[in-house]
């Protein structure tokens, strides 16, 4: 929106214009030609935030994107910075949102998070990529990967203990197995199952 505003800037300025005095006296929005360049600066510093924003606002949408575009957005801030060196509305600017989005709680814990770091590791489009998502301290990456081993090691335990439980209550319904005549072996395949 800020962006059409600046494209129409001619026809804005001159309705302005136009109309300046009559604006002045209700208290009423008047632009002035020095106002544009600072949108033009708005314009550009707001455009990273686009793309994530309709990544994020789509039906595919997962949190295993969350961490790479809080990263993907600070580089682009880093590389705004470095742009607008020199400048200082621009760089002031960059600097803010930049300070803005490290200091943000909310998202210095999404980085941390083990659900949203291990969605991200295991999510095939930033396979390539983790180093640079995972957060430094506590091992890194190799933390992140025993972390990862440990949590399908435990869901494929739980996954067993309940395929398990369920065979125990079948046969519990059926009798014992002893009553129905089975052998020793067949009782010990409900409590040891076979791979």
């Amino acid at each position: 929106m800020l962006e059409r505003l600046y494209e129409l800037r001619a026809a804005v300025q001159a309705f302005c214009w136009r109309h300046s005095a009559q604006a002045q006296r209700a208290g009423g929005l008047h632009m002035a030609q020095t106002d544009w360049p600072l949108i033009h600066i708005l314009c550009h510093f707001l455009g990273p935030f686009d793309d994530p924003t309709k990544l994020v606002s789509g039906t595919d949408a997962s949190i295993s994107q969350a961490i790479p575009l809080i990263c993907l957005l600070e580089k682009k801030l880093l590389s705004l910075v470095q742009q607008y060196e020199g400048e200082e509305t621009g760089q002031a600017l960059a600097h803010s949102l930049l300070q803005t989005l490290r200091g943000n709680r909310q998202i210095a814990e999404i980085r941390t998070q083990e659900h949203y770091v291990l969605a991200t590791y295991v999510d095939p489009r930033f396979k390539n990529n983790m180093a640079s998502f995972v957060p430094e301290g506590e091992g890194g990456l190799h933390h992140w990967t025993q972390r990862l081993i440990d949590e399908v090691a435990e869901n494929i335990r739980d996954v067993q203990d309940h395929g398990t439980s369920q065979r125990q209550t079948q046969q519990q319904r059926k009798g014992s197995a002893s009553d129905r005549g089975r052998s020793l072996w067949d009782s010990l395949e409900l409590y040891y199952p076979l791979p």
